[in-house]
């Protein structure tokens, strides 16, 4: 599916969606892993290291697919993936440092993670328990 520059009206990157078979795969592949429980602190930060990574090596197609989708400067445009590559990084040292702990929550009774991202994101424990931050 096309994007269009919205300064040349004219298709500027590409999206691509998942077919009937890639999301059975994935959703397989998903319930395979929450089976096999949570992976380690040290999985947890190799998984978001190499998402940076990949970020990184693609750093200069999301500069460009900024500054033709939000008219950013390829100065402004570069710092937000640096930040972003950056921040992967970051999670990964913390994640690896996460010794387990339990936030009680009110209202809930599992000690498991609500959805997938919570293995990658750190801090995720509170996101769905403020929904006034989302606005």
């Amino acid at each position: 599916m096309p994007v269009i520059d919205k300064y040349r009206l004219e298709p500027g990157a590409w999206v691509t969606t998942a077919d009937r078979e890639q999301v059975q795969h994935a959703i397989a592949c998903a319930h395979a892993a929450f089976r096999r429980g949570p992976p380690s602190p040290y999985e947890r930060g190799a998984v978001l290291e190499r998402a940076a990574a990949m970020v990184e090596a693609r750093l200069d197609d999301f500069v460009r697919t900024m500054q033709m989708e939000a008219g950013f400067t390829a100065s402004d445009a570069s710092g937000e993936v640096r930040r972003c590559i950056q921040t992967l990084k970051l999670s990964a040292e913390e994640a690896r440092r996460l010794a387990g702990e339990v936030v009680p929550m009110a209202g809930r009774r599992s000690r498991r993670a609500a959805s997938a991202s919570r293995c990658a994101c750190p801090w995720a424990w509170w996101w769905p328990s403020r929904p006034s931050i989302r606005r």
